[in-house]
Protein backbone atom coordinates (compact mmCIF):
# COMPACT_ATOMS: atom_id res chain seq x y z
CA UNK A 1 0.00 0.00 0.00
CA UNK A 2 1.42 3.36 -0.96
CA UNK A 3 1.90 6.03 1.62
CA UNK A 4 -0.92 8.08 0.17
CA UNK A 5 -3.28 8.91 2.94
CA UNK A 6 -5.92 10.33 0.66
CA UNK A 7 -6.40 6.81 -0.63
CA UNK A 8 -7.65 5.58 2.75
CA UNK A 9 -11.40 5.82 3.17
CA UNK A 10 -12.75 7.76 6.09
CA UNK A 11 -14.61 4.63 7.09
CA UNK A 12 -11.32 2.80 7.58
CA UNK A 13 -9.82 5.71 9.41
CA UNK A 14 -12.84 5.85 11.69
CA UNK A 15 -12.47 2.13 12.41
CA UNK A 16 -8.89 2.73 13.42
CA UNK A 17 -9.93 5.60 15.62
CA UNK A 18 -12.87 3.81 17.15
CA UNK A 19 -10.37 1.24 18.23
CA UNK A 20 -8.67 3.84 20.35
CA UNK A 21 -10.77 4.73 23.06
CA UNK A 22 -12.60 6.53 25.94
CA UNK A 23 -13.30 9.20 28.77
CA UNK A 24 -11.75 10.82 32.00
CA UNK A 25 -10.72 9.44 35.45
CA UNK A 26 -7.70 9.09 37.81
CA UNK A 27 -5.72 12.16 36.83
CA UNK A 28 -6.34 13.18 33.26
CA UNK A 29 -2.64 13.28 32.53
CA UNK A 30 -1.83 9.85 33.95
CA UNK A 31 -4.97 8.30 32.41
CA UNK A 32 -4.03 9.78 29.03
CA UNK A 33 -0.53 8.35 29.32
CA UNK A 34 -1.99 4.95 30.21
CA UNK A 35 -4.36 5.04 27.23
CA UNK A 36 -1.62 6.08 24.80
CA UNK A 37 0.71 3.37 26.07
CA UNK A 38 -1.98 0.66 25.93
CA UNK A 39 -3.14 1.62 22.43
CA UNK A 40 0.46 1.54 21.21
CA UNK A 41 0.77 -1.98 22.66
CA UNK A 42 -2.34 -3.08 20.77
CA UNK A 43 -0.95 -1.63 17.54
CA UNK A 44 2.30 -3.47 18.11
CA UNK A 45 0.19 -6.59 18.39
CA UNK A 46 -0.57 -6.40 14.66
CA UNK A 47 3.10 -5.95 13.83
CA UNK A 48 3.34 -2.15 13.72
CA UNK A 49 6.52 -0.79 15.31
CA UNK A 50 6.91 3.00 15.53
CA UNK A 51 3.45 3.81 16.86
CA UNK A 52 3.91 5.80 20.08
CA UNK A 53 3.52 9.18 18.35
CA UNK A 54 0.63 7.83 16.23
CA UNK A 55 -1.18 6.65 19.35
CA UNK A 56 -0.69 10.03 21.03
CA UNK A 57 -1.94 11.73 17.86
CA UNK A 58 -5.21 9.85 17.25
CA UNK A 59 -6.49 9.35 20.78
CA UNK A 60 -7.32 13.02 21.42
CA UNK A 61 -9.56 12.90 18.34
CA UNK A 62 -11.44 9.99 19.87
CA UNK A 63 -11.80 11.80 23.17
CA UNK A 64 -13.16 14.90 21.43
CA UNK A 65 -15.52 12.86 19.24
CA UNK A 66 -16.82 10.48 21.90
CA UNK A 67 -17.03 12.74 24.93
CA UNK A 68 -15.42 9.97 26.97
CA UNK A 69 -12.89 10.73 29.69
CA UNK A 70 -9.26 9.63 29.47
CA UNK A 71 -9.95 7.16 32.25
CA UNK A 72 -12.83 5.62 30.26
CA UNK A 73 -10.65 5.36 27.18
CA UNK A 74 -7.80 3.76 29.10
CA UNK A 75 -10.16 1.32 30.80
CA UNK A 76 -11.73 0.19 27.56
CA UNK A 77 -8.32 -0.29 26.01
CA UNK A 78 -7.17 -2.24 29.06
CA UNK A 79 -10.18 -4.51 28.54
CA UNK A 80 -9.10 -5.22 24.96
CA UNK A 81 -6.84 -8.22 24.44
CA UNK A 82 -6.20 -7.46 20.75
CA UNK A 83 -6.46 -4.57 18.32
CA UNK A 84 -9.64 -6.13 16.89
CA UNK A 85 -11.13 -6.34 20.38
CA UNK A 86 -10.51 -2.63 20.86
CA UNK A 87 -12.63 -1.84 17.80
CA UNK A 88 -15.60 -3.58 19.41
CA UNK A 89 -15.05 -1.60 22.62
CA UNK A 90 -15.85 1.61 20.74
CA UNK A 91 -18.71 0.64 18.42
CA UNK A 92 -20.78 3.44 19.96
CA UNK A 93 -18.38 6.21 18.93
CA UNK A 94 -19.58 8.39 15.99
CA UNK A 95 -17.43 9.51 13.10
CA UNK A 96 -15.23 12.55 13.79
CA UNK A 97 -16.11 15.96 12.37
CA UNK A 98 -14.12 17.59 9.57
CA UNK A 99 -11.47 18.92 11.93
CA UNK A 100 -11.10 15.52 13.53
CA UNK A 101 -10.83 13.83 10.13
CA UNK A 102 -8.15 16.28 9.08
CA UNK A 103 -6.19 15.53 12.23
CA UNK A 104 -6.51 11.80 11.61
CA UNK A 105 -5.18 12.17 8.09
CA UNK A 106 -2.18 14.02 9.45
CA UNK A 107 -1.62 11.26 12.04
CA UNK A 108 -1.70 8.53 9.40
CA UNK A 109 0.61 10.54 7.16
CA UNK A 110 3.37 10.23 9.76
CA UNK A 111 3.31 6.42 9.71
CA UNK A 112 5.78 4.38 7.71
CA UNK A 113 4.33 2.51 4.74
CA UNK A 114 4.86 -0.81 6.50
CA UNK A 115 3.17 0.27 9.74
CA UNK A 116 0.30 1.83 7.82
CA UNK A 117 -0.39 -1.42 5.99
CA UNK A 118 -0.26 -3.47 9.18
CA UNK A 119 -2.64 -1.17 11.03
CA UNK A 120 -5.16 -0.98 8.19
CA UNK A 121 -5.03 -4.65 7.28
CA UNK A 122 -4.14 -6.15 10.64
CA UNK A 123 -1.39 -8.05 8.84
CA UNK A 124 -0.04 -9.99 11.82
CA UNK A 125 -1.23 -11.05 15.23
CA UNK A 126 0.30 -10.57 18.63
CA UNK A 127 3.46 -12.57 19.16
CA UNK A 128 1.97 -14.16 22.27
CA UNK A 129 -1.26 -15.10 20.44
CA UNK A 130 -0.36 -17.79 17.90
CA UNK A 131 -2.89 -18.34 15.13
CA UNK A 132 -4.86 -21.54 14.97
CA UNK A 133 -3.94 -23.48 11.86
CA UNK A 134 -6.68 -23.20 9.29
CA UNK A 135 -8.05 -26.18 7.37
CA UNK A 136 -7.44 -25.88 3.64
CA UNK A 137 -11.10 -26.51 2.85
CA UNK A 138 -12.11 -23.65 5.18
CA UNK A 139 -9.59 -21.31 3.56
CA UNK A 140 -10.84 -22.27 0.12
CA UNK A 141 -14.45 -21.69 1.18
CA UNK A 142 -13.59 -18.30 2.69
CA UNK A 143 -11.83 -17.25 -0.50
CA UNK A 144 -14.74 -18.47 -2.63
CA UNK A 145 -17.19 -16.45 -0.53
CA UNK A 146 -15.06 -13.33 -0.98
CA UNK A 147 -14.99 -13.87 -4.74
CA UNK A 148 -18.75 -14.34 -4.81
CA UNK A 149 -19.28 -11.10 -2.91
CA UNK A 150 -17.01 -9.31 -5.38
CA UNK A 151 -18.95 -10.64 -8.38
CA UNK A 152 -16.01 -12.64 -9.73
CA UNK A 153 -18.17 -15.59 -10.78
CA UNK A 154 -20.64 -13.40 -12.67
CA UNK A 155 -18.47 -13.89 -15.77
CA UNK A 156 -18.61 -17.68 -15.38
CA UNK A 157 -22.31 -18.34 -15.92
CA UNK A 158 -23.46 -21.82 -15.03
CA UNK A 159 -20.55 -22.50 -12.71
CA UNK A 160 -21.61 -24.82 -9.90
CA UNK A 161 -20.62 -24.62 -6.24
CA UNK A 162 -18.83 -27.95 -6.66
CA UNK A 163 -16.71 -26.61 -9.52
CA UNK A 164 -15.82 -23.53 -7.46
CA UNK A 165 -14.88 -25.72 -4.50
CA UNK A 166 -12.68 -27.95 -6.69
CA UNK A 167 -10.84 -24.91 -8.10
CA UNK A 168 -10.30 -23.07 -4.82
CA UNK A 169 -9.15 -26.21 -2.96
CA UNK A 170 -6.89 -27.12 -5.89
CA UNK A 171 -5.35 -23.64 -5.71
CA UNK A 172 -4.80 -23.84 -1.95
CA UNK A 173 -3.12 -27.24 -2.33
CA UNK A 174 -0.89 -25.92 -5.11
CA UNK A 175 0.19 -22.98 -2.96
CA UNK A 176 0.90 -25.28 -0.03
CA UNK A 177 3.10 -27.30 -2.38
CA UNK A 178 4.78 -24.04 -3.39
CA UNK A 179 5.93 -23.56 0.21
CA UNK A 180 3.29 -21.33 1.83
CA UNK A 181 1.78 -22.27 5.18
CA UNK A 182 -1.93 -22.63 5.95
CA UNK A 183 -1.76 -19.60 8.24
CA UNK A 184 -0.17 -17.48 5.51
CA UNK A 185 -2.86 -18.53 3.03
CA UNK A 186 -5.61 -17.83 5.56
CA UNK A 187 -4.27 -14.33 6.21
CA UNK A 188 -4.02 -13.56 2.50
CA UNK A 189 -7.25 -15.07 1.16
CA UNK A 190 -9.62 -14.75 4.12
CA UNK A 191 -8.36 -11.97 6.41
CA UNK A 192 -7.36 -9.70 3.52
CA UNK A 193 -3.70 -9.28 4.53
CA UNK A 194 -2.62 -9.16 0.88
CA UNK A 195 0.84 -10.46 -0.01
CA UNK A 196 2.41 -9.93 -3.38
CA UNK A 197 4.39 -13.19 -3.32
CA UNK A 198 1.25 -15.26 -2.72
CA UNK A 199 -0.62 -13.39 -5.44
CA UNK A 200 2.23 -13.93 -7.90
CA UNK A 201 2.46 -17.61 -7.05
CA UNK A 202 -1.27 -18.09 -7.55
CA UNK A 203 -1.00 -16.64 -11.03
CA UNK A 204 2.43 -17.91 -12.13
CA UNK A 205 2.96 -21.23 -10.36
CA UNK A 206 2.35 -24.01 -12.95
CA UNK A 207 0.30 -26.16 -10.59
CA UNK A 208 -1.87 -23.25 -9.44
CA UNK A 209 -2.25 -21.97 -13.00
CA UNK A 210 -3.40 -25.42 -14.10
CA UNK A 211 -6.09 -25.33 -11.40
CA UNK A 212 -7.59 -22.21 -12.97
CA UNK A 213 -7.23 -23.57 -16.51
CA UNK A 214 -9.28 -26.62 -15.57
CA UNK A 215 -11.86 -24.45 -13.79
CA UNK A 216 -12.17 -22.24 -16.88
CA UNK A 217 -12.02 -24.85 -19.65
CA UNK A 218 -12.89 -28.04 -17.83
CA UNK A 219 -10.66 -31.01 -16.99
CA UNK A 220 -8.25 -32.48 -19.57
CA UNK A 221 -9.78 -34.86 -22.09
CA UNK A 222 -9.81 -38.53 -21.26
CA UNK A 223 -7.24 -40.52 -23.20
CA UNK A 224 -8.67 -42.75 -25.92
CA UNK A 225 -7.79 -46.41 -26.38
CA UNK A 226 -5.21 -47.23 -29.02
CA UNK A 227 -1.88 -45.93 -30.29
CA UNK A 228 -1.83 -42.31 -29.13
CA UNK A 229 0.73 -41.24 -31.71
CA UNK A 230 -1.24 -42.68 -34.64
CA UNK A 231 -4.45 -41.20 -33.25
CA UNK A 232 -2.65 -37.85 -32.99
CA UNK A 233 -1.57 -38.06 -36.64
CA UNK A 234 -5.14 -38.76 -37.73
CA UNK A 235 -6.64 -35.98 -35.56
CA UNK A 236 -4.03 -33.39 -36.52
CA UNK A 237 -4.28 -34.18 -40.25
CA UNK A 238 -8.07 -33.75 -40.12
CA UNK A 239 -7.66 -30.12 -39.01
CA UNK A 240 -4.95 -29.15 -41.50
CA UNK A 241 -5.97 -27.48 -44.74
CA UNK A 242 -2.78 -27.38 -46.78
CA UNK A 243 -3.51 -25.93 -50.22
CA UNK A 244 -3.06 -28.23 -53.24
CA UNK A 245 -2.06 -31.23 -51.12
CA UNK A 246 -3.75 -34.60 -51.19
CA UNK A 247 -4.84 -36.27 -47.93
CA UNK A 248 -1.88 -38.63 -48.18
CA UNK A 249 0.56 -35.74 -48.64
CA UNK A 250 -1.03 -33.90 -45.72
CA UNK A 251 -0.63 -36.97 -43.52
CA UNK A 252 3.04 -37.26 -44.49
CA UNK A 253 3.70 -33.66 -43.42
CA UNK A 254 1.71 -34.07 -40.21
CA UNK A 255 3.55 -37.29 -39.31
CA UNK A 256 6.85 -35.48 -39.87
CA UNK A 257 5.79 -32.55 -37.66
CA UNK A 258 4.62 -34.77 -34.81
CA UNK A 259 7.74 -36.90 -35.08
CA UNK A 260 9.87 -33.78 -34.67
CA UNK A 261 7.86 -32.93 -31.53
CA UNK A 262 8.36 -36.48 -30.23
CA UNK A 263 12.10 -36.24 -30.91
CA UNK A 264 12.12 -33.01 -28.83
CA UNK A 265 11.24 -35.11 -25.80
CA UNK A 266 7.45 -34.99 -25.67
CA UNK A 267 5.42 -38.07 -24.84
CA UNK A 268 2.78 -39.55 -27.12
CA UNK A 269 0.16 -38.36 -24.64
CA UNK A 270 1.46 -34.78 -24.90
CA UNK A 271 1.47 -35.06 -28.69
CA UNK A 272 -2.10 -36.37 -28.78
CA UNK A 273 -3.34 -33.59 -26.49
CA UNK A 274 -1.55 -31.03 -28.67
CA UNK A 275 -3.02 -32.54 -31.82
CA UNK A 276 -6.62 -32.38 -30.52
CA UNK A 277 -6.19 -28.87 -29.03
CA UNK A 278 -6.70 -30.02 -25.45
CA UNK A 279 -6.08 -26.62 -23.87
CA UNK A 280 -7.24 -27.83 -20.46
CA UNK A 281 -4.02 -29.81 -20.33
CA UNK A 282 -0.71 -28.01 -19.98
CA UNK A 283 0.70 -30.22 -22.76
CA UNK A 284 -0.50 -27.94 -25.55
CA UNK A 285 1.15 -24.92 -23.95
CA UNK A 286 4.39 -26.78 -23.34
CA UNK A 287 4.59 -27.95 -26.95
CA UNK A 288 3.93 -24.45 -28.25
CA UNK A 289 6.47 -22.94 -25.86
CA UNK A 290 9.10 -25.41 -27.04
CA UNK A 291 8.91 -23.88 -30.53
CA UNK A 292 10.05 -27.10 -32.21
CA UNK A 293 11.60 -26.52 -35.63
CA UNK A 294 9.68 -28.62 -38.16
CA UNK A 295 9.58 -26.35 -41.18
CA UNK A 296 11.74 -28.67 -43.23
CA UNK A 297 8.82 -31.13 -43.14
CA UNK A 298 7.19 -29.02 -45.84
CA UNK A 299 10.20 -29.54 -48.11
CA UNK A 300 9.94 -33.30 -48.13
Amino acid sequence: MKKKICGISLVVLTLAVTACGGSGGESDESAQDRAVERYAELLEGVGAENVDDFSACVLPVLKETSGLSWDDIATRLDNSSTFEDSEEQFDDVPEPDENGQATLLACFAELSEDDLQKIILGETVAADTPEVSQNIADIAEGWANSLREGGFFDTFEGTTDEEIQIWTECTMTALLNAGFSEDELYNHFVRGAWREDIFDARVDDPESSQCFTEFWLGPPLELPDGDLFELAVTAYASTRDYVDLTPAETETIVRCILTRIRDAGFSDEDIWRYAVDDYSSDATGRVLDADVDYWDCFDE
